[in-house]
């Protein structure tokens, strides 16, 4: 029993001697293996903090419903109706040409070139921001939307 207990010790004054006994090698040792010991942990918080940057530069997603230019204000109130009522659609905001049109000249610093324009090329368009999900469900509601009229 005695033996058992004092083995340990042994051990672990002879590794020490041996690291004492010539300081540069074990120096490097040491060094070694805590760099072996640091690398897992590390790594695993750098995946945990990637995943977190992730998951906020990501944001909510959207699906765009852009319009016909031609549809009128009826289709696109019954539009509305039919996506308000969609059970996998979560929020619903309709984005006129002219919003767009001014949305864009604000963001992209390109007010010469779109005052040059003799109309507004942009449609009309419904933001749609789905109800959580897995991937399936979206292509359900993309297939969906792409069926409306």
């Amino acid at each position: 029993m005695m033996r058992t207990l004092t083995q340990p010790l042994i051990i672990l004054w002879t590794a020490l001697r041996r690291i004492f006994a010539s300081p540069l090698a074990g120096l490097l040792n040491i060094l070694v293996i805590g760099i072996a010991l640091s690398l897992p942990a590390g790594m695993s918080v750098l995946l945990q903090n990637a995943q977190g940057l992730v998951a906020q530069l990501s944001g909510p997603q959207q699906i765009s419903l852009f319009l016909a230019l031609d549809a009128s204000q009826e289709d696109i109130a019954q539009l509305r109706t039919q996506l308000s009522r969609h059970p996998a659609i979560a929020s619903v905001k309709f984005v006129s040409r002219n919003d767009a049109l001014e949305e864009l000249k604000q963001s992209s610093g390109l007010d010469d070139v779109i005052a040059g324009l003799e109309s507004n090329p942009l449609p009309d368009a419904f933001v749609i921001v789905p109800k959580p999900g897995s991937a399936k469900s979206l292509d359900e509601l993309r297939t969906a939307l792409q069926n409306m009229p």
